[in-house]
């Protein structure tokens, strides 16, 4: 008469094989950590699936910790004139914005920084809030809360939804007139 295995086994052998798979994720993990075979260098791109476990966690991450944010009901010029002004001074340059391109030097980062163009349709004020004040790991994008109070992000924030459909012409003359009053404060000084 054949054996019979009960419940108790197939348990046990399913233990077993969860353990033995535990154990080789975790030797290739080792490996990959260890022995240094994870290629470190910005100047090569993620693999795929680097990439995808990336940008999913990152994606996944802003989600959960935007639910808490409470983002202003509606934004004002002034704070949206503030946002443009840290923004062309800090963010352009990486980011870069309707006419401008980014610095050639941004080339060199892995990940390659977004353009913000459409940051507005892609995410939520509050998500948006969350990526500026925080930064992201593994990325150039610090975190604005270590220099700048929590009122700069938000105009920020304000900037970056008038990006999409902002036009080259318009973001140069928003350009021309802080540069003018930026002039015109510092004769005053003087």
């Amino acid at each position: 008469m054949p054996k019979q295995y009960g419940g108790k086994h197939l348990t046990i052998a399913a233990m077993a094989g969860g353990a033995f798979v535990a154990a080789a994720f975790g030797a290739v993990g080792f490996a990959i950590v260890g022995l240094g075979w994870f290629d470190v260098a910005a100047s090569s791109p993620h693999s795929r699936l680097v990439y995808w476990i990336t940008h999913t966690t990152m994606v996944r991450s802003v989600q959960a910790q935007s639910r808490s944010v409470v983002a202003p009901r509606r934004f004002t010029a002034a704070q949206a004139a503030r946002g443009f002004r840290a923004y062309d001074g800090e963010c352009v340059m990486c980011h870069g914005g309707p006419g401008v391109p980014r610095a050639p030097w941004v080339s060199g980062i892995t990940p390659t920084p977004p353009y913000l163009l459409d940051a507005a349709h892609e995410w939520t004020p509050s998500q948006l809030k969350i990526i500026i004040s925080n930064g992201l790991k593994m990325t150039a994008m610090p975190a604005w809360n270590v220099r700048h109070p929590d009122a700069q992000t938000w105009d920020i924030v304000a900037f970056v939804e008038q990006l999409r459909g902002m036009t080259p012409a318009r973001y140069a003359q928003m350009r021309h007139d802080l540069r003018n009053r930026t002039a015109r404060a510092q004769n005053g000084r003087q």
